[in-house]
């Protein structure tokens, strides 16, 4: 939208001044940069140390840059030597650590990320446990009745199946008597007989009882056996380490009613974010902005493509971007922690 508008920053870096001596009025020229208009396009840079621009507004080339130079003593002796001439001649530097962030990351990167390198986070389940206190544990598991229960059940039906199937038998063959003609009836008895090798109709009435028994006991063993049935186990008030070995066991099926459903994150959590070094570092102090800030009369002292007459803002700037992050980053988490947890089940 600045671009867009062609709106002049103070400091004069998008737009320079043109005045004529012989008149009243003042001319106003965008600048360019190797060629680079900052009319066609905002991104025109200038590099004034390596890889730490000056472009068409103090952001745009501050993104752009990276820290490449903070990293490196040789580079910072250099800058030493650059401002030599500034209030405060003799700077104690201390380079940024490369084992922490790679140098070549730009600024505009490091911004993106809220000046934070990584976060520490801590979720201690026990005591989320201890302050959900589940009054009781429930799970569900797949059974089948094992053969101490089949054979218990067989036996105790035996007697009362036996007598039923006999009964059964007895009417069968009163049925077919009555319905079947005589001489086929015969017939199919003497067929049966023969089957059976009985001389007698008890024998022959003894025999198929026998089979539909047999029958009917293997129908129930096999029922009984491989029937899958739900089994449902309530653990009251279970430790922490019962839930453990539950957990592990039953994961799929396990549920732990929670007493207190509403638990403050700060009762289990902790949030420590890690800025980058930048934001811990010498070069966002008032200390070092005096530095390179100098004798002030920037304007007049240095051309508008030095760094010394850059840096001062740049710096301003990332001392600026460093103290909103941590505020706004340890309000958040501050937030984050006073609010609640709510769940009625152990999570």
């Amino acid at each position: 939208v600045s671009h867009g508008n062609q709106l002049m920053s103070a400091r004069l870096e998008y737009h320079v001044y043109r005045n004529n001596p012989n008149d009243t009025k003042m001319n106003i020229k965008e600048e360019e940069y190797f060629r680079c208009s900052c009319i066609l396009s905002s991104s025109c840079l200038i590099p004034i140390v390596p890889n730490f621009f000056f472009g068409c507004s103090q952001i745009d080339g501050l993104m752009k840059s990276t820290l490449e130079c903070f990293y490196n003593l040789q580079c910072m002796t250099e800058l030493h030597v650059f401002f030599l001439s500034g209030a405060y001649p003799f700077f104690n530097f201390s380079n940024l650590n490369d084992n922490l962030n790679p140098p070549n990351e730009t600024i505009e990167s490091i911004i993106n990320k809220l000046m934070i390198d990584y976060w520490t986070l801590n979720i201690s389940f026990s005591s989320y446990y201890d302050r959900c206190l589940p009054s009781s544990c429930t799970y569900e598991f797949i059974s089948r009745n094992d053969l101490f229960v089949i054979i218990t059940t067989i036996l105790s039906i035996f007697g009362g199946l036996s007598l039923g199937l006999k009964l059964l038998t007895l009417i069968i063959l009163r049925f077919i008597e009555k319905t079947i003609h005589n001489n086929s009836f015969n017939q199919f008895i003497t067929m049966i007989k023969n089957l059976f090798v009985c001389n007698s109709e008890q024998r022959l009435v003894n025999r198929l009882h026998l089979v539909f028994l047999l029958l009917t006991l293997f129908l129930i063993f096999t029922y009984s056996a491989f029937k899958p049935k739900s089994v449902t186990v309530q653990i009251l008030k279970p430790s922490i380490l019962n839930h453990k070995y539950l957990l592990k066991d039953h994961s799929d099926f396990l549920q732990c009613l929670c007493s207190q459903i509403s638990i403050p994150y700060e009762a289990f959590l902790s949030i420590e974010p890690k800025f980058h070094d930048l934001c811990s570092s010498q070069f966002i102090t008032d200390e070092w902005i005096y530095y390179i800030y100098g004798q002030g009369n920037r304007s007049r002292r240095f051309s508008f493509d030095d760094y010394r007459y850059s840096a001062p803002g740049q710096f301003i700037l990332l001392s600026s971007v460093c103290t909103i992050s941590q505020d706004k980053v340890i309000h958040a988490i501050s937030q984050l922690l006073t609010s609640f947890f709510i769940n009625s089940s152990v999570f």
